[in-house]
């Protein structure tokens, strides 16, 4: 299960963002083929995170859908929208762009000073 490494990953990541402070969420982006679970990744994220500066912060996900590029036209169409990968405008071969499997934090939020 990789999504323990992925969530000690975020885990790290958010620690060092915060300087010490308590935080109130993480909010990440997965694209699509990123391959990773995300039911998993919640819980490898509770387990991980507990008697922590994230202990009992929500983990949130973004999902970023993956994009084909038509070779033809260079129109972006989703994948999807019909699972195919032939571009609904000419027919021509489309290829996945490369926003398909990445994986980032995109904010970590803080309690103030007042709340904890």
């Amino acid at each position: 299960m990789h999504e323990m490494s992925i969530a000690a990953g975020i885990l790290s990541a958010a620690e060092l963002a915060s300087e010490g402070r308590r935080i109130k969420s993480v909010s990440i982006v997965l694209g699509e083929l990123a391959g990773i679970d995300d039911e998993s990744l919640r819980l490898c994220w509770e387990l991980i995170s507990e008697d922590t500066c994230c202990s009992g912060a929500s983990l949130d996900i973004r999902y970023i859908y993956a994009d084909l590029k038509c070779l033809e036209c260079g129109k972006v169409f989703p994948l999807r929208s019909n699972r195919s990968l032939l571009c609904p405008e000419c027919g021509g071969e489309g290829r996945l762009t490369d926003r398909t499997d990445m994986q980032y934090i995109e904010a970590v939020e803080l309690y103030d000073d007042h709340q904890a």
